[in-house]
């Protein structure tokens, strides 16, 4: 396919532009765009990606992300901006983080149109230590997080959000010791980038074709670790999102030697990346990964994604699951004793791919639903729920509704259902104040009306006592049974003798 002729690829770019708009895939691979944007690009985007990354703003990039957006409007964008800009110890960190986006990412974000800046979700920063001290010793990686303290802001203040580290694989270094004081470090911006709302990268390439997880613990998964720290040490932090920017097969850096064409088959890559993905979707903190590279074939030919770019995107599309989705998952009923509250809903939603069949159940005997079961391609669907509680005891009572969407993501989904069953009102206390007395009475005679004629203030419902929407002769009759007098407490009982 790195061949292709101008025909076909416009035959691709002319599908791009009718693809029907879709959720992101399940699967986590994505792909790290350079230079072109190429049939195997429009192939891969339209199968819907979680996260794509282009590297700067030319225009086959701008294509690119224009069509992604396109098709997959939830998906995620990252940019990177190459530079040769340097940094040492030497430099004071913040005031180089600062210098490092007004003069590398300033001037290329201002390029933009506002509507191309739209469709950035995440920009990062220097890579893989080729710009700034990063993980050598803790006095680097404290002067890293310096940088990124006044880098992040600047990236959220110019309405993205900020992408920190882009840590080359097998970092930081040493024993674990080490690698946990590094980490320490960076704590600080960390905590900023996940307030900002922005992730960290990691650089997730194995050498060889191992899917052993203990080998891949040092490598493709060292990410792991980094998460298993923060969970003894910084638990706040084991929920930050994190995005593989750069992933893969690489031996070695070479452009030519190192990338899975040099060293396999595309049988054995594809074989990988199925392990692979099965792998990071399990970590939900894993928003997703850019498989390098495709679009520059003459750049890194070793490298080069476009020979399986037909079997990305059936990957992509071979997870394009459906996603469950009920709303609201809360329901808080409440009635006096021996009636009934009001019926209430909720809604079921497929907001994923293809058609979810789901099946409706629940837990207590004093509520009901109806249908119990249907079908959503995207449709949203309404669920009445009625409630049978005349018979319950005062207090709270909770229930459960389970909506099952078998092979869909999200599933199952509850809806919590908290229902308040209160104490009979006693008849006529009109004030609320546990007496039926002289003060009740010059509440319900301005409320008197004729028979079958309802009160003009709605504040005089609560003087039907007998039900009938009308406040009559009949209610007074109620209300001169009830009077107690004010030093003798109310009788819930008394309309009934």
């Amino acid at each position: 396919m790195t061949g292709c002729s101008p025909s076909f690829l416009l035959s691709f770019l002319a599908i791009a532009s009718v693809v029907t708009a879709a959720p992101p895939s399940s699967s986590k691979l994505g792909i790290h765009l350079i230079h072109n944007h190429t049939a195997g690009v429009t192939q891969i985007c339209n199968a819907h990606p979680r996260v794509i990354k282009i590297l700067d703003l030319n225009n086959g990039m701008l294509s690119a992300m224009r069509a992604y957006k396109n098709a997959t409007p939830n998906g995620l964008v990252v940019l990177r901006i190459y530079t040769t800009r340097r940094y040492t110890l030497a430099d004071n960190p913040a005031t180089s983080g600062a210098h490092f986006f007004t003069t590398v990412l300033q001037p290329a974000i201002s390029s933009l149109s506002a509507s191309d800046r739209a469709l950035i979700d995440y920009v990062e920063g220097p890579n893989e230590g080729e710009n700034t001290p990063t993980w050598g010793t803790v006095q680097d990686a404290l002067w890293f997080n310096d940088f990124w303290m006044a880098l992040a802001p600047l990236i959220a203040n110019a309405g993205f959000k900020p992408c920190a580290f882009s840590t080359a694989v097998g970092n930081p270094p040493g024993s674990q010791g080490e690698i946990q004081q590094k980490l320490a470090a960076v704590v600080p911006a960390l905590r900023l980038c996940k307030q900002l709302g922005g992730a960290w990268s990691y650089h997730a390439y194995t050498p060889n074709w191992s899917t052993d997880v203990s080998f891949q613990w040092w490598y493709s998964l060292r990410y792991r670790q980094f998460y298993n720290y923060f969970a003894n040490s910084f638990p706040d932090l084991v929920d930050m999102p994190l995005i593989l920017t750069e992933a893969g097969f690489d031996s070695g850096g070479s452009p030519t030697g190192s990338g899975w064409q040099a060293n396999g088959t595309a049988a054995q890559y594809q074989a990988w990346l199925t392990w692979w993905d099965d792998q990071i979707r399990r970590d939900p903190y894993v928003l997703g990964s850019t498989i390098f590279q495709i679009g520059s074939p003459g750049t890194w030919p070793s490298f080069d994604l476009e020979p399986i770019a037909g079997w990305m995107a059936s990957h992509l599309a071979s997870l394009a699951l459906p996603s469950l989705v009920c709303s609201p998952t809360t329901l808080t009923p409440s009635t006096t004793q021996g009636s009934n509250p009001p019926p209430d809903s909720f809604t079921v939603t497929n907001v994923g791919h293809k058609t979810m069949s789901y099946t409706i159940s629940d837990d207590v005997e004093w509520l009901s639903v109806h249908p119990t079961s249907g079908t959503s391609s995207g449709e949203t669907d309404t669920i009445e729920v009625t409630y049978t509680a005349a018979g319950l005891a005062v207090g709270t009572h909770i229930g459960r509704i389970t909506v099952t969407a078998a092979g869909a993501e999200h599933s199952p989904e509850v809806v919590t259902v908290t229902l308040t069953v209160n104490e009979k009102p006693i008849p006529g206390d009109l004030n609320g104040d546990g007496f039926v007395d002289g003060r009740d009475v010059a509440i319900f005679l301005p409320c008197m009306t004729a028979p079958q004629e309802p009160p003009q203030d709605p504040a005089c419902s609560a003087a039907d006592f007998d039900g009938d929407t009308d406040v009559d002769q009949s209610d007074f009759g109620i209300l001169q049974k009830c009077i107690r007098g004010d030093a003798v407490p109310g009788d819930r009982t008394c309309a009934d003798s």
